[in-house]
């Protein structure tokens, strides 16, 4: 009952009481309430800053020369411009004796100068542009002639980890000379954020490749420069200090004014300008909105239609958010590396737009709303799960329906290890600026019974990814210009049928992406915190069981590692291995190893060392020495063999074939081991290499063996055979962990 005073105020406690409304009135009520708070208004306001007393105290008050609408007092607005009051500190001046630029190929025509500067990645600060080494550039090819042979290579330094780099680019036509570098006709090329600097603060490689790697819907211009489109960053180099950005709160409105909660500085002092630019933001908003709702039980907002700028914001499970079609958006705001939202929250320095805020979620939707990632006016982080606009790991039953996806900055949608997700009708297109790194529209790997119908992907660098998943349906979908086109290695069960798949060229392609991999095979999940025990396998060799047991082989890799260059033709596992299997299966039995069976297991203090959201894989090799090679009906025999020196320092041993025709059933690289032959020393226990094949004559065949260094005391007789070493996998797949 007390919930009814906040929305009949005018009403006393009698009066309310005898109210007759029914609870979903009053659900609406609350929701067009929340939803009022909201700006759908994406208008980039321009205006003079001037710090006034308002309430004894000072504030920033914003004069603009037009008439505003759409604002009203305790909203959010961002601030291009402006830095807090008692905040002195400015950007730094670049590093220039730790940076130079060089060509990569031949080519003149054209010359080359480079500025840079220093920006706060989180606040904004712009530091004063230096001018790269060398004053008369370097001439090489037109842009649109840059590719990967034919490059310039800049080598820059940064402070610390808390500033990005700015890199500027002078085209000049004709050869270089002294005097050519002109500051004012030099254009933003690169804003370089976690992605390209790393951990870095010296010695940092940036690739310019000109117009080679421009994507065909990247808002940058003609010269792979940035725009107007980009909101806060001077389009040539600042010879000063300039101010960041802010969130502050809107104490009052005017029509042609607004006046925040606290004071902000313009560039007045470091420069000669008062203007600054403004959006509203949405931040705050809806994280207020969304709790608001829930704790009102009623568990959905529904958007009219407009434009809504915020950093980031995070979903309830049982919850969803409901558009009016195309013309509802909720865009990643300017810049969206706040440190905070304008209030206490702070905020994570990371890319995704929208996520869970638990680890794990259920009943989720979203329905008929766009998700926009303003990508020219962002940067990309190091770590590709900061990459992903939408970001929902471990979601079970939720629906994404009519919804929209574009403009990312990277990565697109990321639903790994879902359960019973459906996609009905989405659009994921336009991701990136550049299409050298890999990016992936939709990624849903470890994913159970999964959905994806009537869904349209289009310009990404990597693949609709569904790999490792258990059931899938992919009906009805057109994928264009996303990498290999549709990745499904290591599904278990599928269907994928009237799709359309085609590549950059809109050439057809005919399949989806099931090329070999060390890593489509048996897929695990593993569960931390508790013992891992994996399936009963068993291995089969030209159709029989085959002996796996302790006596026979011996295992070479029985391991979980990570997967590098993941999404891409060199995918490999890291030589480092997270942790180690134990082959729980007895050699003896029916189901025993002498039958090829076996399981894996791995203790809970094991599972606990296993990271979540990494993707992980895993090769159980094993290798066995074999005596008959196929093709030949019996061993190898040695007719003698001889140590290279007799005494200090052996390092080879030749042997002679006892049957000629022996010779063809070997091959340099091979590794063998010597069984039953007499030298001195014995090499029975060595795994010898053979280094080289050698024809004495046409009766005489010999290999040469090394591997050892021994001190010799006899040489051997017609004893013995050779057997050579064979190394195969037993199991590979995916492990997925939760």
């Amino acid at each position: 009952m007390t919930k009814l005073f906040q929305y009949f105020p005018d009403k006393s406690p009698e009066e309310i009481k005898n109210i007759e409304i029914s609870g979903s009135i009053i659900v609406s009520q609350i929701i067009e309430d929340t939803v009022a708070q909201l700006s759908g208004d994406d208008t980039v306001y321009s205006g003079n800053g001037s710090t006034i007393q308002d309430g004894g105290i000072n504030v920033l008050k914003i004069d603009t020369n037009s008439i505003i609408s759409g604002f009203s007092t305790n909203q959010y607005v961002k601030i291009f411009g402006v830095t807090e009051y008692d905040d002195n500190v400015l950007a730094p001046i670049p590093d220039t004796n730790n940076t130079t630029f060089a060509k990569t190929g031949s080519g003149s025509g054209f010359t080359y100068y480079y500025w840079v500067s220093q920006y706060h990645l989180r606040n904004g600060k712009i530091g004063i542009s230096s001018q790269i080494s060398s004053l008369n550039g370097v001439s090489h090819v037109g842009l649109d002639d840059f590719n990967l042979d034919n490059h310039i290579t800049l080598t820059v330094a940064r402070q610390d980890t808390d500033h990005g780099l700015l890199v500027y680019r002078q085209k000049f036509s004709g050869l270089g000379t002294d005097g050519n570098a002109n500051i004012n006709d030099a254009k933003l090329t690169a804003i370089l954020g976690p992605k390209e600097l790393d951990t870095n603060t010296s010695g940092i490689i940036w690739k310019d490749y000109g117009n080679f790697d421009q994507t065909a819907w990247s808002p940058k211009g003609t010269d792979n420069e940035f725009t107007n489109d980009q909101i806060h960053f001077p389009n040539t180099p600042s010879t000063t200090n300039l101010r960041g950005w802010d969130i502050a709160q809107i104490k009052s409105v005017t029509f042609t004014s607004i006046v925040l909660d606290r004071d902000l500085k313009t560039n007045i002092g470091i420069g000669t300008t008062s203007a600054v630019k403004f959006v509203h933001d949405n931040t705050k908003e809806f994280e207020q909105s969304i709790s608001k709702v829930v704790n009102n039980n009623s568990r959905s907002i529904n958007l009219p239609a407009g434009t809504y700028l915020t950093n980031t914001f995070t979903v309830p499970s049982n919850f969803s958010l409901n558009g009016s079609g195309n013309n509802t958006v909720i865009k990643q705001q300017y810049f969206a590396t706040d440190l905070n939202d304008g209030s206490s929250t702070n905020l994570n320095f990371e890319g995704n737009l929208i996520g869970l805020g638990t680890a794990t979620g259920k009943d989720v939707s979203f329905n008929d709303i766009t998700f926009d990632g303003n990508n020219g006016n962002n940067i990309v982080y190091q770590s590709s799960l900061d990459n992903y606009l939408l970001y929902f790991p471990n979601i079970e039953e939720s629906t994404f329906n009519n919804v929209r996806v574009r403009n990312a900055p990277a990565d697109g949608v990321y639903l790994d290890n879902s359960t019973r997700v459906n996609l009905n009708n989405v659009s994921i297109t336009d991701g990136s600026l550049s299409d050298r790194e890999t990016y992936i529209p939709l990624y849903t790997q470890s994913s159970n019974v999964l959905r994806i119908n009537n869904s349209l992907f289009e310009n990404y660098s990597g693949p609709v990814d569904v790999s490792a998943s258990t059931i899938i349906s992919l009906v009805g979908n057109v994928i264009r210009n996303c990498g290999t086109g549709l990745k499904t290695f290591g599904v278990d069960k599928i269907r994928s049928s009237d799709n359309i798949i085609l590549g950059p060229a809109d050439e057809f392609i005919p399949t989806n992406d099931i090329y070999d991999s060390d890593f489509d095979s048996v897929n695990l999940n593993v569960e931390r915190g508790v013992d891992f025990f994996g399936p009963v396998i068993q291995y089969i060799e030209d159709g029989e069981p085959k002996d796996i047991s302790s006596t026979k082989v011996a295992f070479t890799s029985l391991g979980i590692s990570t997967i590098i260059n993941e999404n891409q033709n060199d995918e490999s596992l890291s030589d480092t291995t997270e942790v180690d299997f134990e082959v729980i299966t007895p050699n003896g039995g029916s189901f025993g190893r002498e039958n090829g069976y076996f399981q894996l297991k791995l203790t809970t203090a094991k599972t606990n060392q296993l990271a979540l959201n990494t993707s992980y894989g895993y090769q159980i090799r094993a290798k066995e020495f074999i005596d008959i090679v196929p093709g030949f009906t019996t061993s190898f025999s040695i007719k003698e063999g001889e140590f290279n020196t007799i005494g200090a320092g052996a390092t080879q041993y030749t042997i002679t074939l006892k049957d000629i025709n022996d010779f063809s059933g070997i091959s340099t690289g091979d590794v063998v081991k010597l069984v039953d032959h007499s030298s001195s020393p014995s090499l029975e226990a060595t795994e010898l290499t053979v280094g080289e094949k050698v024809v004495d004559s046409s009766l005489v065949k010999k290999l040469v063996l090394t591997g050892f260094t021994t001190t010799s005391v006899s040489s051997g007789q017609e004893t013995g055979y050779i057997v050579l070493r064979k190394i195969f996998t037993i199991a590979k797949g995916r492990v997925g962990v939760s």
